[in-house]
C-alpha cells in the first residue's frame, strides 16, 4: 500500500501466476518502472521440445500501465497495455541489445483472435504474430 500511496516502485511486488498447458512458469521476471502501477512482466516456460539441439522456451510478456481496485476481489489489480504487440517489440529489442540473438522472425499464427479481453477485463489487441528468436 505504501508504494502505491507514494507513487513509487515496489521491487517485491507479487506477479500473478498464469498457466501454460496447466503448468506455472519455470521463471518469472519483472522490470520495474518508476511506480508500483507500471512494470513489465515476463513469464517463461520451458517446452518439451528442442530446435536444432537447443531448448525451446515460450514467453508471455505484459506491461502494467495502471492499477484499479477490484471490489469483487477486494484487492488491487493491474491494468495492462491493450496493444500487446508493443510489449512483444520491447522484449525483442531488449534481447537484441544483449547481442546474443542470432535471428528474429515474426510468424503468423492461425486462428488467433485479434481482439479480446483478459480475465480482469482489459481489452487486448494484436496482429496475431509470435516472435521467434534463436539465441546464441
Amino acid at each position: 500500500m505504501r508504494a502505491l500511496a507514494e507513487d513509487r516502485g515496489y521491487s517485491e511486488a507479487p506477479v500473478s501466476v498464469l498457466m501454460l498447458d496447466g503448468k506455472p512458469p519455470d521463471m518469472v521476471f519483472e522490470k520495474l518502472n518508476d511506480t508500483f502501477a507500471r512494470r513489465h512482466h515476463l513469464r517463461v516456460w520451458r517446452r518439451p521440445v528442442t530446435f536444432q539441439g537447443k531448448p525451446v522456451w515460450a514467453v508471455a510478456a505484459t506491461h502494467d500501465m495502471g492499477i484499479n481496485f477490484s471490489e469483487a476481489n477486494r484487492t488491487f489489480i493491474h491494468r495492462i497495455d491493450s496493444q500487446i504487440d508493443r510489449e512483444r517489440a520491447k522484449v525483442v529489442n531488449d534481447l537484441l541489445f544483449t547481442g546474443r540473438v542470432q535471428s528474429v522472425e515474426l510468424v503468423d499464427r492461425s486462428n488467433v483472435p485479434l481482439h479480446g479481453q483478459n480475465a480482469t477485463g482489459d481489452n487486448l489487441e494484436t496482429d496475431g504474430k509470435i516472435a521467434v528468436l534463436v539465441l546464441s
